[in-house]
């Protein structure tokens, strides 16, 4: 089963789910692993296969490109609420 898949059995919301599916497949997986299934950085890093230190700057990565769309999700909606009234 994909994160995006269990994402829905997690209860992520749409704006989340469309953040998490523009990071590239490992990084999604970090994301998922660490933020979502809570394992360590260190354990993330050996079931993806890569360094601690690769994992801590793809999760620093991942989150940073997440906040990035999720803020332009936010003031999209600020903006059609603000058009509605």
């Amino acid at each position: 089963m994909s994160l995006l898949d269990a994402e829905g059995r997690l209860g992520v919301d749409e704006p989340l789910r469309a953040a998490l599916s523009g990071l590239r497949d490992t990084d999604r997986r970090i994301v998922g692993l660490v933020i979502l299934e809570g394992y360590s950085l260190a354990e993330a890093a050996e079931l993806i296969g890569v360094s601690e230190p690769a994992a801590k700057v793809r999760l620093h990565r991942a989150r940073e490109r997440m906040r990035v769309a999720l803020h332009g999700r936010v003031l999209e909606e600020i903006q059609q609420i603000g058009g509605t009234q």
